[in-house]
């Protein structure tokens, strides 16, 4: 799983017990995501298996297995592309745990197009999809960055 990737990721999987998700399958998909939710760790890690390009919202509250353990296993299988889903539980113990595991963003619980989008977005980026800009003529399209520029002035798009 490539971090440009992650960056263009379109499916969500969210572990959680919980339905801890606000907002329509036609608005996650108008910012370019779909949103699958799973209450067990391995079926959420199979989603992750069969959409690599997935990312993992892994909810605070989560209470099956401990946040560390959890964390820890998801981090080895996903990489990057953990992002800790904060619930009710204690969220400045969860982000000191989620950090010490690997994961570098977080996203408020429930989960809204809107929050899940911004999440996405401060995911790390490598180098190499920042380099990933293509030019024809006056237009310029960065998809690693979801940025498309005519003449140097930003274009207004949509995610897909």
């Amino acid at each position: 799983m490539s971090l440009a990737a992650v960056r263009g990721a379109d499916r969500a999987v969210l572990l959680t017990r919980t339905v801890d998700v606000r907002g329509t399958t036609a608005e996650f998909r108008h910012v370019g995501v779909t949103v699958v939710s799973h209450d067990d760790i391995l079926h959420a890690l199979l989603e992750l298996t069969h959409d690599p390009d997935s990312i993992l919202v892994v909810s605070s509250d989560f209470d099956r297995i401990p946040l560390p353990d959890m964390l820890d296993l998801a981090v080895a299988v996903c990489g990057p592309s953990v992002i800790l889903g904060l619930g009710t539980a204690d969220a400045a113990a969860s982000i000191r745990t989620a950090f010490a595991a690997g994961v570098r963003t977080t996203v408020e619980l429930p989960l809204t197009p809107e929050r899940l989008q911004q999440a996405i977005h401060r995911l790390p980026q490598s180098p190499s999809a920042r380099d990933a800009a293509v030019t024809v003529g006056d237009l310029t399209v960065d998809p690693g960055r979801h940025l498309a520029l005519w003449r140097g002035v930003p274009i207004e798009v949509t995610p897909r």
